[in-house]
């Protein structure tokens, strides 16, 4: 599918569209352009309709998200609140080994799993609270050692993290900065590089409102030369090519929803204001070589159906598929209702949970 661009016009246009907002500034004096260069499509090419069949239960809770690595799932339990965060299965066996990194303050545990992956063959993971990432090599976590993690400090919380190249980090969401991502040295624990900027006109726009209204998840491609950035409360996607700037974007989805920002201080904190519409969108992710895979919920908080029982807007049943690019590839319609997915690197087999009957799923996708 050709997507409609507007890069080759893209001053004059950002010149009109700053006049004609900047006219209707009684309605929302708050404006935000995301990208010189924006794109756009109307409908994916094709729909893929998916039957899962579930393989195993999970116990212990209920996984926010999971990564794929050899035949090992690794599940992030979402609901502990004590014991452990994570639990491995094992495809092949169909066994779950014993759950590690618990909840705390101590060397191996953290408060909070901000992020995780699987990097080179390192295992790591980001406390958010405490600031710190924990690292180790992934065979001692399928041996069932994870008591001799490293750990590296971070200056501040961030919202999200994906590990790229030469043992250097992303993270995004400092709170005070228009920067929308800046990569780390993670052994020097200095800032290399910066990528992209929030353009904002009207400088009594608080940029930390902003963050907070444009909250979105990174992903790396495995071969660590791009980002994709997947924006929770908009229809679009941001991807940054590292080695050459000139080719970042925005590709906004069929939806193409705004929003309306509006903010309050509350202390030196400037919130942002949900109304009823806001949409959720994407609600987490999974990449390969070839293809990004994002959960779609496009709920909004109050439709909640009264039949159904365990409705929870961050639940998706529509999975979003581009490739690096930025182009489209198709939209995965799920028979009911996911929490975290993983994809096989040949990229024909999809792995979720049903938050409804508490099983692992599995499907062969196309």
């Amino acid at each position: 599918m050709k997507l409609k661009t507007n890069s080759s016009t893209k001053y004059f246009l950002k010149t009109i569209v700053i006049i004609a907002l900047f006219t209707a500034c009684n309605k929302n004096k708050h404006i935000v352009i995301l990208n010189d260069n924006i794109e756009s499509f109307s409908e994916f090419p094709k729909n893929e309709k998916v039957l899962f069949k579930e393989i195993a239960e999970f116990k212990k809770g209920e996984p926010y998200s999971m990564v794929l690595t050899d035949s090992i799932l690794i599940i992030e339990n979402s609901k502990v609140k004590k014991g452990y965060n994570f639990y491995n299965y094992n495809i092949k066996s169909n066994v779950y080994s014993k759950g590690y990194v618990q909840k705390g303050r101590g060397p191996n545990e953290v408060l909070s799993t901000t992020g995780f992956g699987v990097h080179k063959n390192i295992f790591w993971m980001y406390d958010g609270i405490l600031k710190k990432i924990l690292q180790v090599n992934k065979d001692s976590l399928f041996l069932g050692v994870a008591d001799n993690f490293q750990w590296f400090p971070t200056d501040q919380s961030y919202y999200s993290m994906a590990f790229v190249k030469n043992n250097k980090y992303v993270v995004n969401g400092n709170r005070y900065s228009k920067i929308k991502i800046q990569e780390f040295d993670l052994d020097k624990n200095i800032e290399s590089n910066t990528y992209g900027t929030f353009d904002i006109p009207n400088r009594n726009t608080p940029i930390d409102g902003v963050k907070a209204a444009y909250q979105a998840f990174l992903l790396s491609k495995p071969s660590g030369d791009k980002v994709v950035m997947a924006y929770r409360r908009v229809d679009a996607i941001e991807l940054f090519d590292l080695k050459n700037e000139a080719n970042n974007k925005v590709v906004r989805g069929p939806i193409s929803n705004e929003l309306k920002l509006k903010f309050q201080k509350k202390g030196v904190i400037n919130l942002f204001l949900k109304d009823k519409e806001i949409i959720n969108t994407f609600v987490g992710g999974t990449v390969t070589d070839k293809y990004i895979y994002l959960p779609f919920s496009g709920k909004k908080k109050h439709q909640k159906n009264i039949t159904d029982i365990k409705f929870n807007y961050n639940y998706a049943k529509y999975i979003h598929v581009y490739d690096w690019d930025g182009n489209p590839v198709k939209k995965i319609i799920l028979d009911r209702n996911i929490m975290a997915i993983a994809v096989s690197k040949d990229d024909k087999t999809l792995y979720s949970f049903d938050p409804n009957s508490g099983y692992i799923l599995k499907a062969d996708i196309k």
